[in-house]
């Protein structure tokens, strides 16, 4: 090569310029980014609102099955009959309230990465190496909370059944720890997973490409 290529190329390289991880793969300005971000615009704040609203949703649910005792009941009737009448204690309470934290602390993650993401979507960042993250740490949070879940399931019988009456057999021979909503739930997580795999690699290509400015 002579050494005159040899300096345009060593200065054309140095004038490429490599997208960041928050910088789309396409201009701020181009109209097809504006008009995306027109046709999202209310399904992005639904889900950036809806996103924590469910969150609390659930833990209050969890807070007030705990602590309602008729519900309580009605579960230990289902497990031992109808004749059984067992009294539940405070730290029964706080056992089946412990047994929804961890999938708790998972669905927070799914609401604050959601909420990042979709507020990322309004600012214009969609096509960045900085959504795909998110939208894997989505699908990641969302796999831990079904399994954390399934796994808390099997504990649930053994702390109602703790205190009841003597000779009291279980009514039921097995209990529905697994159920086609939590299959649906994984795979559509799944789902977040691959998709932000492919989003992420297509930014990565792009900024090693570069651009010469």
């Amino acid at each position: 090569m002579r050494r005159s290529d040899a300096a345009n190329a060593i200065q054309g390289e140095e004038r490429l310029a490599f997208k960041p991880a928050n910088e789309n793969l396409i201009g701020a300005d181009d109209e097809r980014l504006s008009a995306l971000r027109r046709r999202i615009g209310w399904i992005c704040h639904i889900l950036r609102f809806g996103a924590p609203i469910t969150f609390i949703w659930g833990v209050s649910e969890d807070v007030i099955n705990a602590a309602d005792t008729a519900a309580l009941s009605k579960s230990v009737a289902y497990l031992f009959g109808e004749n059984v009448v067992q009294p539940i204690a405070d730290w029964q309470r706080l056992a089946l309230f412990a047994c929804s934290l961890p999938s708790t602390m998972a669905h927070l993650a799914l609401a604050y990465n959601a909420w990042l993401l979709f507020s990322g979507y309004l600012a214009g960042r969609i096509f960045t190496v900085d959504a795909a993250r998110l939208i894997q740490r989505c699908g990641v949070s969302g796999i831990a909370s079904v399994i954390l879940n399934l796994l808390m399931r099997p504990l649930v019988v053994p702390i109602l059944a703790a205190t009841r009456p003597a000779g009291a057999q279980l009514a039921v021979s097995s209990m529905p720890y697994l159920g086609s909503g939590d299959l649906h739930s994984f795979i559509f997580y799944l789902a977040l997973i691959g998709l932000a795999h492919i989003q992420k690699v297509a930014a990565e290509l792009y900024s090693e490409n570069g651009q010469i400015v």
